[in-house]
């Protein structure tokens, strides 16, 4: 990963919206600019110039019954920002991965302990796509089925992987996309902050180009906006208004859930890049316990990422939605 010396300027807009058949808003989105120690949760238009580190994008989308889904996904932005603000400025894109990551992971700790401490809450989780801008790069973390798009140029490329068993039947050809839309349980997913044991983390990352335009959003937006309008909509308009139509389609769409989603534009003198940006993943070595600091490194491999083997996948799932 290298860093870019200049700042980066992004233009940043955010809405939520309850749907038309929810009655509550389960779904939160945050805009946070890290350097300024100022976090944004809910509606947002501005403008943020950061450097390595300084700005954090998430969208998490909550779920577990009850109030559970609106404490889960307000935990885990409180979570995200505390964590982010005291560990993600002024570092290499390396040190900015790992403290995405460990921010991640701890709002997941935090939602489970939340989550122990009350019966009613006992299931409760929600999703979270997180970004970091450091430098040049764009750092992505991904848990459940909320996404991050990028359009460069005319190409609107989905970024993340949703975690999802209808995405893992795709992959492994037990389903057809012809099959999806009566697919029983295609909303099910494997993994959410809040589940016991802890949550594997899909870390990737990508090298930013001016003019670049960033979408995060809720399954409440793409599971009823195709790609296309999607495509025509971040061409059209600037990150305020796109947000603003986004939402609207959502709505003439039916909008049976809460619909979020976060536009950004980015510019600040960055190279032009090729077309077809894809979103690499990050491996990070183990962090050295405290004690192992002046020791040798270590010779075996990490361990598996059970997230990566179908078995795991399942084993998450029936862990998960077990009564």
């Amino acid at each position: 990963m290298s860093q870019h010396p200049s700042r980066i300027v992004l233009e940043v807009a955010a809405r939520t919206h309850v749907g038309i058949k929810r009655v509550d808003n389960e779904d939160r989105i945050m805009v946070a600019d890290l350097e300024a120690a100022a976090a944004h949760v809910g509606g947002f238009t501005g403008r943020l110039e950061v450097a390595s580190g300084g700005a954090l994008l998430a969208v998490c989308d909550g779920m577990g019954g009850e109030a559970g889904g609106e404490i889960a996904s307000t935990a885990a932005m409180e979570s995200l920002y505390r964590t982010a603000v005291d560990s993600l400025p002024g570092q290499s894109p390396s040190g900015v991965a790992r403290g995405l990551l460990s921010a991640v992971q701890t709002a997941s700790r935090d939602i489970e302990t939340l989550a122990q401490q009350r019966v009613e809450l006992s299931r409760m989780g929600t999703t979270a796509t997180v970004c970091a801008v450091s430098g040049g790069t764009l750092l992505v973390a991904q848990v459940g089925d909320s996404r991050a798009y990028l359009l460069r140029g005319e190409q609107l490329v989905q970024l993340t992987r949703d975690q999802t068993l209808a995405t893992l039947l795709l992959e492994r050809g037990q389903l057809t996309p012809d099959q999806l839309d009566s697919f029983e349980f295609s909303h099910v997913i494997l993994q959410a902050l809040g589940h016991a044991g802890g949550v594997d983390v899909d870390l990737g990352e990508l090298q930013l180009a001016d003019g670049d335009v960033l979408l995060v959003c809720s399954d409440g937006l793409h599971g009823v906006v195709d790609d296309a309008h999607l495509t025509t909509t971040l061409r059209a308009f600037p990150p305020s208004r796109a947000c603003d139509e986004l939402v609207q389609l959502a709505l003439e769409a039916g909008a049976p859930d809460n619909v979020s989603c976060l536009v950004a534009r980015v510019s600040g003198g960055l190279p032009r890049l090729k077309a077809n940006p894809r979103l690499d993943k990050v491996v990070l070595p183990p962090a050295p316990l405290p004690e192992q600091r002046s020791s040798a490194p270590a010779t075996e491999p990490p361990p598996t990422d059970e997230a990566s083997a179908p078995e795991g996948s399942f084993a998450r799932l029936r862990a998960f939605f077990q009564v």
